[in-house]
């Protein structure tokens, strides 16, 4: 898939980025920048920009880099540091692939304010390419089993319980 259609699929479909005032502004392989226009509904009781929309900010960011290779991926870990507060205009983020396998992939994201002072970092984000083909496949050896017994012992001790001092 081109990546100009990509970029247009994402921000006419993701109907909470859209609802959050937020943009992909460009998109490359592995590479996204996302930007947001901070409104009312952004700020938290302090007149701050509530930290839940920083960090969706980033993660639309980084859901749009790593689905930036036309094949969906989902996201399986994130966190993120606040450093300051934003209170008003616009606010980007950039998320960069650091490391990509065939399944996993790793991001770096940092969100800055329009005088690019950052604010937050999420750390660690990864994604997880789905696999969902659940037919069965044949074993990696031929079974040898015969019989199983399987010993389901409702109400038994612990293996703790077990273990001689």
């Amino acid at each position: 898939m081109e990546l100009e259609k990509i970029q247009a699929h994402l921000n006419n479909h993701d109907q909470y980025a859209r609802h959050s005032n937020m943009k992909i502004t460009e998109i490359r392989e592995g590479y996204a920048a996302a930007e947001m226009t901070v409104a009312d509904h952004h700020l938290n009781s302090v007149n701050t920009v509530h930290g839940g929309a920083v960090f969706t900010l980033a993660d639309f960011a980084f859901a749009c880099a790593d689905n930036s290779y036309g094949v969906v991926s989902v996201s399986i870990q994130a966190d993120i540091t606040m450093h300051r507060p934003a209170f008003a205009g616009k606010l980007s983020a950039i998320a960069t692939e650091i490391s990509r396998g065939k399944t996993i992939a790793s991001y770096v994201v940092k969100v800055t304010n329009e005088q690019e002072k950052l604010l937050a970092r999420p750390k660690n984000v990864q994604t997880e390419t789905p696999h969902f083909d659940l037919a069965p496949k044949q074993p990696h050896f031929a079974p040898q089993a015969k019989a199983m017994i399987s010993l389901f012992q409702h109400g038994g001790p612990a293996h703790m319980d077990l273990t001689d001092p």
